[in-house]
Parts: C-alpha cells; structure tokens; sequence
C-alpha cells in the first residue's frame, strides 16, 4: 500500500511539475525573445545617436588645422592649457613696456625653450628674410604659435560643449599609424559625467581591439564615412561603450593633400543605461511570469486533483483489487468517474477488462484442459507411430546378404513420411520410403494405413508396380481428404542383386555402384498414391553387385534450409554421400545428421526428415 501512495503522490507531482516546467519554458522562449528584440532596438538606438552627435561634431573640428597642431608639439599646447588662464599680468601682449621682446616672455609663460619650436617644419612658411631683425621674426613664430593653440582651444571647448549637451562618455580626434596598432591624440574631451581623465594631447595609445583596427582600415583603405564599434570586453576596469567613427578630411590642402583623410573623428557612449534597462526588463518579466506560473498552477493543480488524480487513484485501486480477488467488483466504476472523457473511458475499459479477464480465465482453463488431453494423445500417437516402424532385430543383424540402417525426425510431435523393410520370403527383402502430403495427426494416420495397405498387399506377392496400383485404388476410393504419398518400393533378390522398382513421384534413390560413387539413380516417374484415379504405375528393373549401395531418403533432407534461405540440395547431399561412402550404413546416417546440423545452424526444422540406407553384401559361398 506504501508503494501505491507513493506512486500515486508521484503523478501529481509530475503532471504539476510538468505544467511548471512548460510554463517556465515558455516564459524563458519569451523572455529570450523580447530580451533579443529589446537589446536590438536599444543597441540600434544607440548605433544613431552616436553616429548622429559624430556628424554634428565633424562641423567644428578643422581638418587642415592638424599638421599645425602636432607642428606645435604637446608640450608647448598642453603648456598653453596650463597658463592660458593666468591673466595676472597679460604675458601674450605684443607691447611690453620694459622693451622686452613678445617672444620671450611667451615661450618663457608656457615653459618651452625657444629651440624647442623655432625649426618646426609647422613654422616654415613664416619668411626669415621679410623681417628686418631676429625679434621680429621670433614675434611672428611666437605669434603663429598662440594662433595655433588658440585654435586648438577653441575646438576642445567646443567639443567638450557638445559630449556634454548630446550626453556622450567622451568625443576624441585621432591619427592612427599606418599599420592600425597604435594612434596618437589630437582632442581628447570626456564629459563631466564621465569620469575619465582627458588624454594629453599627442599622446600614442595601443589600438584596443581588433574591432577597432579593421574599422580604422575600412575608413582609411576601403573609403567607408561611418564605422561603429561595441566592446563589452576587456575594457580594463571601463565600461562597456559604443564608439561611432567617421572621417576628418583636409579642406584647403595647404599642409596634405586637398580631401585627404587627415585623421577620426570618435564619439563614444557608454552602455551602463542598457544593461540597467536589460537587468529591468528581465526582472518583470520574470516577475509577471512567476505571478501567472502560481495563478494558473493553483487552477490547474484544483482541476487535475478532481478530475485527473483522485479518478486514477480510484482505477488504480480498483485494479489493485482485481489483481488481488480476481472476481468482479460491487459497484462498477463507469463514465461518471471523471468529466475528462480519456479518464472515464479508461474506467469503462478497466470495467470491460475485468469481466472479459474472468472470461479469458475460465476459457484458458479449458482451453489448458484441453492442451492436456491432446498432448497426451499427441504422445501417444508418436508412441504408436514409432512402434510403426521396423526394427532391426537380431534376425536381420544375423544376415549375412545385406545391411540396413533407417532413422526418421519428424518436424512435429508425429510426422506424415515413413520407411519400412521387411523380408517377403527367405530370398527378398522389400524396401519402402514414403512421404504423406501433409504434417501432423492426419498425415501420421494417413501413413499407417499406407504403410499397413502396402505391406499387406506385397506378403501376397507381386511386383511393385502391382502392389502399388492395388494400394492406391483402395486409398483413394476412401480419401476425403484429399491426401496423397509418394512412395518408393523396391523388392530385391537376396541371392542375384536384381532389383525390381517402382516409384510413384518420389525423390529419385542415389546408388553407389559401378561408379564406385552415389549418384542420384533417375528413372521413369509414376503418380503419387491416391492422387488421381486409375494411374499407371511404371515399374523398372537393375541389379547390384556385392558392395553396392542403395540411399532412399524424403524432401526434408534436400529442403533443409539455413537463415539465408539457401537449401542443402542434392548435390550437397551426393558430396556428403560420397565423403561417408566406405562407412558402415549407421555412420553414414549420422555424418549426414550432423552435416544437415551445421548447414542450417539454429533455424527451425520445417519438414520430416528420413532416411534409409541399404547395401547389398550378397551370398556368401
């Protein structure tokens, strides 16, 4: 009883768990799908607005302007971020009353020797020989340098305005090198918001990733005007951003080539706001799911209770009741036992099973009855019918003309071949082989009274064809049946070798004579006995010498097949005569038993199987 609770607990909880399981499935399906379709629509929203604020940015950054700024050197921009702003006195006036020249106290302000810049290429468009003295002339690269990092200023605070105002991490322009694994800075402007800290203009930084490098070579070599790059990876304690990158171009081809690629433009954003905005989403969906999960499993768990469980534990304990009484119950269980129709069909069968059970019983008890009895009258049957067959008595083993060996294996309990030998007089001995045309009960008493008729009739004398043709009018005068047998009669003289034969649509005998091997002896055929009325029965004649041997056998020899469907065959038969031909008639038998064996392995016998062997020794003088 413990067993059946349990099972019974068992699917329960199995088919809640299963309506669980699906309903989480289902919700993960969903939640994959819409968390696919969200990330999509948020990462394309992202994909413009960095692109967009890029292409606002591209307005203020002057292409032509960056030989001049990296002419200028780092030190000397990033020097005049540090003191631009110091107006205590004013160190960039070109009037100085003390009479000392502009240049020196500039570069001397911005702490960069003035051999530092003087050779600049950046500075060789400035004439030596327009300026009449060295001040002049130093004046004027003091003066083009201020121009130079005034420009760079103003284009720093106007990037710096727009990362802020488009909300972007941090808007940068670079120069990569010609094999893409490094670049230098040229602006650097993170927002206030950002947290980094500004790269120092002319800095070289290593190429992040190789997202990066194929993205600055599909600009630079394959002319694309927008590249976009996500990295969500070894950021280097950062966080993950998109970056939009477009080209920078010379306008005025006063320093590169006009519509040259001078540089990138880069504007980065970060994706802490989709991540936060995944991590939302994922949390009511999963949320809503959980919630409908317990509603609708408290639905389904009320209804498969009622409906499902307690009718299945109502058939299983009727079931267990009739494994254990075997007898009908009080109060049948019928339609009414659940409202799902699979359920009550199932207690209308569990109804009509238990009353054609008890049915089946009683008809297995009779029919066992009956197994019984025939079985026992099959035994018997097999009792008498191998009392049938002769037996080589110590007579026959006595005579010194001949020897014999016979066996017959029926395929059932009792068979339809037969052999017989018998002595008609001191000096004859007949040989019978026969094969009735069907198997069992039938063609077992089918062959009792051919073999009793065709004995009979030869003690009275005759030749094989007489005897025969006596037999087969008295058989088919009373076949209502519709059987037949074919039988091989001989009758040989112990003292000559003749032989006189008859065969009515037997299996042609094989003979071991002159040939000194078995060979199969063909003769004319007569029709089986009790085949069709008034048939002729051809007889014919031949003699053995001493040492010659006669093999009389059934189909069920030749027709033993083996799993493949190939059949022993005559031939094979000769080969094994022919192996066993200098043994005694009983050896021979079995080599041939065994033989058949191997061939067919394990497949089933299908046919009887008999065989008769006969060699003539004659009268010894």
């Amino acid at each position: 009883m413990k067993i059946i609770r349990k099972i019974r607990s068992n699917l329960y909880a199995t088919i809640i768990g299963s309506f669980i399981l699906m309903m989480a499935l289902i919700a993960v399906i969903i939640e994959y799908v819409g968390y696919y379709a969200f990330t999509s629509s948020f990462t394309k929203e992202y994909k413009e607005s960095v692109s967009k604020a890029a292409k606002v940015a591209e307005k203020v950054v002057t292409g032509h302007m960056f030989s001049y700024f990296l002419g200028a050197g780092g030190e000397v921009i990033e020097n005049y971020y540090k003191y631009a702003g110091d107006d205590t006195i004013d160190p960039f006036s070109e009037y100085e009353y003390t009479g000392e020249p502009f240049y020196k106290r500039f570069f001397r302000k911005i702490d960069v020797p003035l051999e530092k810049v003087k050779y600049k290429t950046i500075y060789s468009e400035i004439d030596r020989d327009y300026y009449l003295t060295d001040d002049d002339y130093y004046d004027a690269i003091a003066n083009h340098t201020r121009w130079i990092c005034d420009c760079h200023m103003m284009v720093r605070k106007d990037l710096l305005q727009l990362c802020n105002d488009q909300k972007m991490s941090v808007m940068y322009v670079i120069i990569p090198d010609s094999d893409y694994k490094h670049y230098t800075c040229i602006f650097n402007c993170p927002s206030e918001e950002s947290g980094y800290t500004p790269w120092e203009f002319g800095k070289r930084i290593e190429t992040p990733s190789e997202e990066y490098e194929k993205a600055y070579r599909n600009i630079y070599e394959n002319g694309s005007q927008s590249e976009v790059v996500i990295r969500t990876d070894n950021l280097n304690g950062g966080s993950p951003h998109i970056t939009a990158m477009i080209p920078i171009y010379d306008t005025n081809g006063i320093t590169v080539k006009k519509g040259e690629i001078v540089g990138l433009l880069c504007v980065q954003r970060t994706m802490e706001e989709l991540a936060a905005s995944r991590k939302l989403f994922i949390q009511g969906v999963t949320g809503i799911t959980v919630m409908a999960i317990v509603i609708m499993g408290l639905i389904i768990s009320r209804f498969i209770s009622r409906q499902i469980v307690n009718p299945i534990r109502k058939i299983s304990k009727e079931a267990e009741r009739f494994a254990t009484e075997n007898k009908k119950g009080d109060n049948p269980l019928g339609y009414n036992v659940s409202s799902v129709e699979d359920i009550s069909s199932l207690a209308v069968a569990i109804d009509k099973m238990e009353a054609d059970t008890i049915k089946n019983i009683d008809d297995i008890t009779n029919f066992t009855r009956d197994q019984e009895r025939i079985g026992t009258e099959l035994s018997l049957a097999a009792d008498i019918q191998r009392g049938l067959l002769p037996v080589i008595t110590q007579n026959i083993l006595d005579r010194k003309e001949f020897s014999i060996a016979a066996s017959m294996e029926p395929a059932k309990a009792v068979g339809g071949d037969f052999y017989d030998f018998f002595m008609i007089d001191d000096t004859h001995i007949a040989l019978v082989m026969a094969d009735v045309s069907d198997k069992g009960v039938g063609a077992a008493f089918f062959m009792a009274i051919s073999k009793t008729l065709i004995k009979s009739r030869a003690g009275l004398g005759g030749t094989p064809s007489e005897i025969l043709a006596y037999v087969d009018k008295l058989i088919y005068e009373k076949n209502t049946a519709g059987m037949f047998v074919t039988v091989w009669l001989g009758i040989i003289d112990l003292e000559t070798g003749h032989v006189q034969a008859c065969n009515a649509g037997h299996d042609h005998p094989a003979i071991l004579g002159n040939s000194k091997e078995y060979v199969i002896k063909k003769t004319v055929h007569g029709s089986p006995i009790a085949f069709l009325p008034g048939m002729e029965f051809p007889g014919h004649e031949f003699e053995l010498r001493p040492g010659d041997s006669i093999f009389l056998y059934t189909d069920g020899i030749v027709d033993a097949k083996r799993g493949d469907g190939e059949r022993f065959g005559t031939e094979r038969m000769l080969r094994t005569l022919n192996r066993y031909k200098d043994v005694d008639n009983d050896t021979l038998l079995k080599g041939i038993k065994r033989e058949i064996k191997d061939f067919v392995c394990e497949e089933p016998q299908f046919d009887d199987m008999t065989m008769l062997s006969f060699t003539f020794l004659g009268k010894k003088k």
